[in-house]
């Protein structure tokens, strides 16, 4: 998988497709290959996005804080999980916003 359709995919926690803001968040930091994101090899970075999943920059900067902040023993599906629940309720909340403005 190419980076462009890898990022393309959008973020696994908003959906949103960012350009030049998304990050590949590794599910299991124990298998990151420190070299291979700056690879010039195509099979090498491939292999490496295969271990990851999309996020915006502001969602991986979120899983980073929760995995530093009492979340680190929390499979990385209940921290998506998580921030998914919030981010939803954040967009509803500023839905009824500009419901209220334009009434």
């Amino acid at each position: 998988m190419a980076r462009s359709e890898f990022y393309g995919r959008g973020c696994g926690v908003c959906g949103g497709v960012i350009t030049g803001a998304m990050s590949a968040h590794h599910i299991d930091a124990d298998q990151k290959d420190p070299g291979a994101m700056r690879s010039l090899k195509e099979e090498r970075v491939r292999d490496e996005l295969e271990k990851c999943i999309p996020l915006c920059h502001n969602h991986h900067f979120q899983v980073h804080a929760a995995l530093s902040n009492g979340c680190a023993t929390w499979p990385l599906e209940d921290i998506i999980a998580k921030l998914k629940r919030e981010h939803r309720a954040w967009v509803l909340e500023q839905a009824a916003e500009l419901t209220k403005e334009t009434l």
